[in-house]
């Protein structure tokens, strides 16, 4: 969700077995959830919604409307303004 387009990146990302990863990496921040198990995943063929809301000096991260992390941008690292996207089947 994040990248200076060079090393720098964020990432949250969803699994097609009902798991999510928030991490970071680059310049001095390795910092990951590793992957968690989670019911707000709707199953694979139906849509879902990943949604980063930065709050001051915090950022939520939500799968489908719910609430699954809270970070401080100093705890996760974030390297540029730029936000991406990457699907993959």
């Amino acid at each position: 969700w994040n990248s200076d387009g060079v090393d720098n990146q964020n990432l949250f990302m969803i699994g097609s077995d009902n798991t999510y990863k928030i991490s970071s990496d680059g310049e001095g921040y390795d910092f990951s959830t590793g992957w968690k198990k989670t019911k707000f995943i709707n199953p694979k063929g139906e849509y879902n919604k990943l949604t980063i809301k930065k709050i001051r000096q915090r950022y939520f991260f939500f799968i489908n409307d719910k609430l699954v992390g809270t970070y401080k941008s100093d705890d996760i690292g974030v390297f540029d303004d730029d936000v991406g996207f990457s699907l993959d089947d």
